[in-house]
């Protein structure tokens, strides 16, 4: 008897549970707090139990404190501003991105079906990120918008189409509990409240709606189904985290579809390696509001890229590789390619095309291109986000070109490039780029001809149906030296300058020169038609690009030539290699002033009057770095032929002047990142500046300037102009003119004259008969050599008694500069003692004097340029101040 009655307690105890197993139900989250006090919690503070709130009570829901949402709003903005919590069955959201209202008819309110201001919209309010973005207008001409299974299956827990979960509203579908409950993703878990065991409860509950029964989710056109083992995390998460459980990445509007996630993330190779939702998040915790749901980021895997990162500081991986190029409510900034959810593609394509399809209906996902997210998502976003912020604003080429090389590993000598430079220094590049320094050679690959900018006259339209015989095309020419501003010249594919003695294009006929010098078509000329070795190789390109080498070879094919980083004189031509500053932009990883920008430079070669130069030793040696290619041979002499200074000569020049002897630099009057020609506004410091006096006391017709006698065009690039036979195309530096008629260069035409018998200076010839003799049909007076030279004497005179009362009250100071004394002219009201002070730059008095009984009208004082012991003061610039009664003068000059 008791064996029977064992074995029937025995029976009745397996009929109980296998009736418990296979009558599961569900039991809410709120079970399972107990036992899962820590992972409930999480969950609770998470946006999965907000997904869809029933109302009940005419209450509204209630959100965790961190949730931003402006909900004490909703209803006075909520379609025509009159509902109350009683109108209201549910919300939908209202955590983390935006909230809609389901009214008690079941149709989502404002939409065209609802009972409640119907079809006004003004039914959706978007706040990610804890902002007000404001209210939109959602599916306002939809009659039948109701808050159905299809609808709400991703919003709640133990979703199914029978019955209904709102009272007199048939038809809607049921569920267990509003919102992402536990049991949406473990299922349903009464026998496991009953008796607790790991075998009775899922993990991972992939039947999660009823129609995954079956699968349902593709990838390529592939219906998948949960893997038989168990535990497929990514499709239960993928049954909610796509739009249509087809593989598309669907998009709208410029923007990936929310809820695309699954879609991303099985396109990517992190899906293809079997990386699950779960490797990164911990799906009870939540990631926005400052949440710690992320338990692995991009810096465990890729720690190599994490720490290679060519951009400034101040930004994250996710930044860049997880963008905000989905939308689930609003787009944000002004840049238009940032809205409000992150993209999960994770890879970045850094072409410039979109990476959506034809239509917009789709990301590009095919043998042309692989799903992937492009530089206007992964950049622009930030760089155009708002024009006010500290982030520098871009173009899609610029982001293109730096997000190519963003997780490359450079060193001190690896050159960038200078579009790198741009980001941060935007002005400063765009007037390089509208400058002729990028222009000195420019490599023309795929059978096109260069670009350059629209102010540049140079009839390039014309240049192939000229070039030698005429018969040449772009697949002829691999690149073109200038083009700019005077005059171009063409390297052929073998290497050769097309036309020369030894190229295999119009083989030594020449006609391969054009200049062009103001916008004028000076013809073409004939080039080194006799030399058959006319290769575009290192001593010639060293001037004409950036990052020059010896080394190999710039074009395929042909050996020997050397190699280049850059075509054109770039950025790094002037500041050296930037590739870490690029990466990593500090002041100490990159040269203000790049002195050894040529191998030749390595020992100096400048050489002043027979001395070897080699850079200033405290560095940022201008005008040593402007002098490697501005000069011809680095040997002092000034060059010269055919009656004309020879082109790239100015650091000769310069070096012969005072202005050179006296610490001036090439930088004191120029910008050099801008043009000087071509209306350019370069110079940024005339004549002027300096020389008051001179400037506005000129013995000559209006309407010339110093320049023109002082810097006329007596050197030659490509052409003379005019008929005086003293008018080249380059402006000479010499400054100084010499008022004897005798020729400023030797006795064999090789230089220009320096020695004991004349300092280097420029003649009448080239100051005066230039302009005087260039046109003998223009309204400029002809003159001879004699008349332009006894003119030149007096053409800065300076005052004396009888001229001085034309002077106003201003302080006149004349010479300056100066070598030696300065005068100081002014004109005083009352008579009394001057007094005299002069101030270096940093404000120390040098000098102090007072000079007595000065009388009504103008005075003069005298200034020798001595401190107060009688030593000459130091050249440089000084301030003149001169107190006579209640009237002051003050002036700056400037000691040489």
């Amino acid at each position: 008897m008791k064996n029977i009655l064992h074995f029937l307690t025995g029976l009745l105890l397996l009929l109980c549970i296998n009736v418990d197993l296979k009558a599961q139900t569900y039991v809410g989250s709120n079970e399972c707090k107990t036992c899962h006090t820590e992972k409930y919690d999480d969950w609770a503070a998470s946006g999965h139990p907000y997904k869809f709130n029933v109302t009940p009570e005419n209450v509204g829901p209630v959100y965790p404190a961190e949730a931003i949402n402006f909900q004490s709003t909703w209803l006075e903005n909520l379609g025509d501003g009159t509902h109350d919590w009683g109108d209201i069955a549910g919300v939908i959201g209202g955590y983390g991105w935006k909230t809609r209202f389901v009214g008690i008819d079941g149709h989502i309110i404002g939409s065209g079906g609802s009972s409640f201001s119907t079809g006004l919209g003004h039914n959706q309010f978007n706040f990610y990120g804890g902002e007000d973005h404001g209210w939109v207008d959602y599916e306002a001409s939809n009659t039948n918008k109701i808050y159905n299974y299809s609808c709400f299956k991703c919003h709640t827990t133990g979703g199914t189409t029978e019955g209904s979960w709102l009272e007199n509203v048939d038809g809607l579908g049921n569920f267990s509990e509003g919102g992402i409950g536990c049991e949406a993703c473990h299922g349903p878990g009464s026998t496991h409240i009953a008796n607790p065991t790991i075998e009775n409860i899922d993990l991972v509950y992939e039947q999660v709606h009823l129609d995954n029964s079956l699968g349902g989710l593709s990838v390529n056109g592939l219906v998948q189904t949960p893997d038989p083992n168990g535990n497929d995390v990514n499709f239960m998460c993928g049954t909610c985290h796509n739009r249509s459980y087809t593989d598309p990445i669907n998009s709208s509007g410029g923007f990936i579809k929310h809820h695309e996630q699954w879609d991303e993330f099985t396109a990517t190779k992190h899906g293809a390696a079997d990386l699950t939702c779960s490797t990164c998040h911990d799906p009870h915790k939540r990631t926005i509001w400052d949440g710690d749901g992320i338990i692995k980021t991009c810096t465990t895997c890729h720690n190599e890229h994490a720490e290679t990162v060519n951009h400034a500081t101040g930004v994250t991986c996710i930044d860049c590789h997880m963008p905000f190029a989905a939308k689930s409510g609003t787009t944000r900034g002004e840049s238009g390619f940032k809205a409000d959810v992150r993209s999960h593609i994770v890879s970045i394509n850094t072409s410039t095309e979109s990476m959506f399809t034809a239509d917009g209906s789709a990301i590009k996902d095919d043998e042309t291109r692989k799903a992937s997210l492009s530089p206007h998502f992964a950049c622009l976003g930030c760089h155009n986000d708002d024009s006010g912020d500290d982030i520098p604003d871009k173009t899609i080429e610029q982001v293109a070109a730096a997000a190519a090389g963003m997780h490359t590993i450079y060193t001190a000598d690896d050159y960038r490039g200078s579009e790198s430079c741009q980001a941060c220094h935007t002005e400063k590049y765009n007037d390089w780029a509208a400058s002729g320094h990028p222009y000195k050679f420019t490599v023309t690959p795929e059978n096109l001809g260069p670009v350059y900018p629209a102010e540049a006259i140079n009839f390039q339209s014309t240049w192939l149906e000229n070039l030698g015989d005429g018969t040449h095309n772009w697949g002829d020419v691999a690149g073109v030296i200038g083009g700019y501003g005077w005059k171009t010249r063409f390297v052929g594919t073998d290497g050769h300058v097309i036309g020369s003695g030894g190229s295999a294009f119009s083989t030594g006929l020449g006609h391969n020169q054009f200049n062009f010098y103001g916008g004028e078509d000076h013809g073409w000329v004939n080039y080194e038609t006799s030399n058959t070795n006319k290769l575009y190789n290192y001593s010639c390109f060293k001037c004409h690009t950036t990052g020059g080498d010896t080394e190999g070879t710039w074009l395929e094919g042909v050996e020997g030539l050397g190699t280049f980083t850059e075509g054109g004189v770039g950025c790094e031509a002037c500041h050296g290699p930037g590739a870490l500053h690029a990466s990593a932009p500090t002041k100490e990883n990159i040269d203000l002033v790049y002195e050894q920008a040529h191998l030749d430079n390595s020992l100096g070669g400048l050489s002043i009057n027979g001395v070897v130069q080699t850079p200033d030793a405290n560095g940022n040696d201008v005008n040593f770095m402007c002098g490697t290619c501005h000069n011809r041979s680095y040997t002092d002499p000034i060059n010269s032929s055919g009656g004309f200074i020879k082109h790239h000569e100015q650091w000769d020049e310069f070096t012969a002047t005072e202005h050179g002897e006296y610490g001036f630099s090439c930088v004191t009057c120029h910008d050099p990142h801008k043009r000087t020609i071509w209306d350019g506004d370069g110079i940024t410091k005339t004549c002027e500046s300096c020389h008051d006096y001179q400037s506005t006391h000129v013995k000559h017709s209006a309407g010339v300037s110093c320049i023109d006698c002082h810097m006329p065009f007596a050197a030659k690039s490509g052409t003379t102009r005019g008929e005086s036979g003293y008018k080249g195309d380059v402006r000479s530096h010499l400054f100084t003119i010499n008022t004897s008629t005798e020729s400023m260069f030797t006795e064999d035409g090789s230089a220009v004259k320096d020695d004991e018998t004349r300092e280097a200076a420029l003649s009448p010839h080239f100051a005066c008969l230039g302009c005087h003799n260039d046109d003998p049909n223009d309204n400029i007076p002809d003159k001879t050599i004699e008349q332009a030279a006894a003119f030149s004497k007096e053409m800065h005179a300076y005052p004396t008694s009888a001229n001085l009362t034309a002077f106003d009250s201003a302080l006149k100071i004349y010479p300056n500069p100066s070598k030696g004394s300065f005068y100081f002219s002014m004109k005083i009201d009352e008579p009394g003692n001057a007094y005299l002070r002069i101030f270096d730059i940093t404000g120390k008095n040098v000098y102090t004097t007072i000079h007595e009984n000065n009388f009504v009208g103008i005075n003069e004082i005298i200034w020798d340029g001595k401190d107060g012991w009688g030593t000459d003061i130091n050249p440089g610039f000084y301030f003149v101040e001169i107190n006579v009664g209640n009237k002051s003068f003050s002036g700056k000059i400037i000691k040489l």
